[in-house]
């Protein structure tokens, strides 16, 4: 990469005495930092390889390299600490070591990507590797690797382009001439710490901290939780742009008097922007950092990275953002000498280890004069591709020219990013460039994304999911036909009783017509507030018979809360129980205590109330947390959850067989699906102990004995029940149900260890959405072939949007 603008030449580079300490440069000392947070990765390798064909001279090539090693004090340099410090040492000339194996092409790409990735000693050394491969007398892989402490994509250009000439001279048999180096990487790095300092650091300092005050970070959506350690294991996707939209593109550049780079980082920072929509877009680029003669020469690390931040708020035109970029741009290039390492030095971002300080994305331009072809005597070389398995940014674009052609290189971590969305991405970014080509004065807003394929797909297809369901029916009416279907299958259960779907039918008829003839009217709220038990199932389903909604209020909240919601919901009606009877106030007239009131409501008939509510009136209404403000009360209708409960019955199989365990408090809306979904397809319903939620040993044990087939959790209570030696023992438990928080990997593995026949759904969604919006479903059959992380696709697994 060229380097852009140029220092000032006032202050020569001279040599430094080899016989004291040797500091590092900048850009050294951050890296070797890296490296020992990272050790032993190979993330910062920088391997080379070609395919040599034709008959390859060992001798000249052994020579060219020993001249190479011996002219370039970088190449035979290590790194020790010294009380502490690290510095430079640099050992004396010396033969470089060529690993020579012979093997075939089938074991070639993996002994290469293998010795690729081998890690390097930065205190021991060397820190340059050859590897030598005879494939065939006349076919060879030379693979060349260095790490990157002691070079940079310029210094490859010099090695490959000394080695050509060296080679030659001595294929030939006479001197090769190359001219004399003026100074060593050594020497820059003592100059580089002089020179940096004072005014002159001021200055530089002055304008990065005002061009990065109050730097946001840029969130892009990943498809995978960010790791806590950032683990640089990465891939690449590559996409070929097409011809003419490549040589239209370079045009627009020049007609907006921009370079190439600035109008590709244009580019790419919309797409950025129209990804994470941030209007705040904060890019790192590398930098060859080699504006003065006597470096051009110099094998070394001398790359910089300037962090180019750019305002794309108020919808700007492309041809805008152009001009901001370029603004942008040339002040960072007049601002090119300050090293990134020292700029986080004196910024002191956050310390964060899953993140690249300062920015998180990367763009260079590759321009094909940068990279000319190696030429070796008698041979035909190309370069062999490796597979990318490192990143060392969250996402970084490479856009490589030739020819006035444009390929893009999208390298991405893996711990964030599938494959598909990358290549999507890639997709994305070749649309943008043709919307931007044809009408480059539209808002960066309205710019086209995707193409008519994914159009049609999202707009069309995906939105094509029409499911028949009856829009008639309410909970009661759910309830009552399977009560005709099987009136003497168990219904309810506890540890002391057991009510067939008769009995708990002509219980709930009879709270019912009570309900109704005190006033009980459709869409309005009768609060419940009682310990788990038959009676408060028993009020629940009474409520919705009178064609009331229910409120559900735990006992444990709160008497300001509780007060709260009586008050905000207009709560003419309260049911509790003897336990439950203190919270309200003792001549409080909306106050209905079931048990109390046993012998007024065994008075009533049995029989079912005429309906008075319709689908489209409120079954229930719950109030939120209000850990984001105040709680709300969201209405739900008996036609949405009445759809819901369908739906989950459906997805879960629900049968007459299952027992399905009720624990969950009834104030939050999972405790809906928990409570109503069993009783319309003729299931038991078992009910914990009240408190028994928060006793895992009770939980398994309870799940074992009575041959519960269907529970459902959040993770955090998963996660301890797992550790009770009784939760292996529950052979019935077919299907688990998590959801309201993170499901990590970890405790999936756990389920399928302790219950390998048991399917996993995780469901998301909010109250508003009748509970759930997503579920992501991981079968049982899946556990066979292994733990599945949840969030990477596979085959058996199924991902719905509800």
């Amino acid at each position: 990469l060229r380097s852009h603008g140029s220092p000032a030449l006032d202050d020569p580079i001279g040599t430094v005495s080899r016989h004291q300490p040797l500091a590092l440069s900048f850009a050294q000392q951050r890296l070797w930092f890296v490296e020992q947070l990272s050790a032993n990765t190979g993330t910062y390798n920088v391997p080379t390889v070609l395919r040599l064909k034709g008959a390859l001279d060992v001798p000249a090539l052994q020579a060219a390299l020993d001249t190479i090693v011996a002219r370039h004090e970088s190449l035979r340099t290590r790194f020790v600490s010294i009380d502490g410090e690290v510095f430079q040492r640099i050992d004396a000339p010396a033969a470089v070591r060529i690993e020579r194996r012979e093997l075939n092409e089938s074991q070639l790409h993996e002994s290469v990507q293998r010795e690729s990735d081998r890690p390097f000693d930065l205190i021991n050394g060397p820190l340059l590797r050859v590897l030598l491969i005879a494939l065939a007398a006349d076919e060879h892989v030379l693979l060349i690797n260095l790490h990157h402490i002691i070079t940079d994509g310029w210094s490859a250009n010099v090695f490959e382009r000394e080695l050509s000439v060296l080679y030659q001279g001595h294929c030939e048999q006479r001197t090769a001439e190359l001219p004399a180096l003026p100074i060593q990487y050594a020497d820059f790095s003592n100059w580089q710490r002089q020179w940096l300092s004072g005014d002159r650091l001021e200055q530089h300092l002055a304008y990065w901290k005002t061009q990065l005050a109050n730097l946001a970070t840029l969130e892009l959506p990943t498809d995978l939780p960010r790791p806590p350690l950032q683990s640089y294991r990465g891939a690449r996707v590559s996409r070929s742009l097409p011809a003419d939209l490549s040589q239209r593109f370079v045009k627009l550049a020049r007609a907006e008097g921009v370079t190439l780079f600035m109008a590709a980082l244009s580019a790419f920072k919309v797409l950025l922007y129209r990804y994470s929509g941030s209007t705040d877009v904060t890019v790192g680029t590398p930098i060859a950092a080699r504006s003065r003669p006597e470096l051009e020469g110099l094998i070394g690390f001398f790359a910089n990275t300037l962090v180019l931040r750019t305002d794309l708020s108020g919808a700007p035109s492309f041809r805008t953002l152009l001009a901001r970029v370029r603004e942008t741009a040339l002040g960072a290039y007049t601002h090119q000498d300050l090293p990134f390492e020292k700029l986080v030095e004196v910024l002191a971002p956050a310390r964060d280890l899953s993140r690249n300080p300062l920015f998180q994305v990367c763009f260079a331009l590759v321009e094909s004069h940068s990279n000319s072809p190696m030429q070796l005597t008698g041979l035909e070389i190309s370069h062999v591709p490796l597979g990318t398995e490192q990143a060392k940014f969250d996402l970084s674009l490479t856009l490589y020219e030739r020819d006035g052609e444009l390929r893009a290189g999208f390298e991405y971590c893996t711990d964030l990013y599938e494959r598909s969305t990358i290549e999507r991405m890639a997709e994305h970014f070749a649309v943008l460039l043709e919307s931007m080509l044809v009408d480059p004065d539209r808002s960066i807003d309205t710019l086209e994304l995707m193409g008519p394929a994914e159009r049609a797909m999202v707009l069309e297809r995906w939105n094509d999911t029409t499911t028949p369901y009856p829009v008639d029916l309410t909970l009661p009416a759910l309830f009552e036909a399977q009560v005709a279907r099987s009136p003497d299958a168990p219904a309810l259960l506890d540890e002391h009783t057991t009510l067939s779907y008769r009995e708990l039918n002509a219980r709930a008829n009879r709270l019912a017509h009570l309900l109704r003839a005190r006033g009980a009217l459709p869409d309005q709220p009768v609060a419940v507030c009682m310990q788990r038990s038959i009676d408060s199932v028993i009020t629940i389903l009474a409520i919705v018979k009178a064609g009331a909604a229910y409120l559900p209020i735990d006992p444990q909240y709160p008497p300001q809360r509780i007060a709260f919601m009586l008050e905000d919901a207009d709560v003419a009606l309260v049911l509790t129980h003897a336990t439950t009877r203190q919270h309200f106030d003792a001549d409080d007239a909306r106050c209905l205590c079931v048990d109390a009131a046993h012998e007024q409501i065994a008075r009533q008939p049995d029989t079912d109330p005429i309906h008075a509510c319709t689908a489209a009136h409120l079954a229930y209404v719950l109030y939120t947390s209000g850990s984001t403000g105040q709680p709300k009360g969201v209405a739900i209708p008996h036609r949405g959850i009445c759809n819901h409960l369908l739906w989950i019955s459906a997805q879960l199989q629900l049968q007459a067989s299952d027992r399905l365990l009720h624990f969950t408090s009834i104030s939050f809306d999972a405790s809906v699906w928990e409570l109503f979904a069993p009783l319309q397809v003729g299931a038991a319903l078992i009910l914990a102990a009240p408190g028994g939620e928060r006793d895992m040993g009770y939980l398994a044990h309870t799940m074992h004995t009575q041959g519960i087939s269907v529970m459902q959790g959040v993770p955090s209570m998963l996660r301890a029940l797992c550790a009770e030696p009784e939760l292996a023992q529950c052979s019935r438990l077919r299907y688990i149900v998590c959801g309201g928080e993170a499901l990590d990997y970890e405790l999936v593995e756990r389920l399928q260890q302790l219950l390998p026949v048991a399917s996993l759904g995780n469901f998301y969604g909010p109250t508003e959405a009748s509970i759930d919006a997503t579920f992501f479903a991981l079968p049982a059959q899946a556990h066979g072939s292994g733990v599945v992380p949840i969030g990477r696709p596979i085959a058996n697994v199924r991902c719905h949007v509800l």
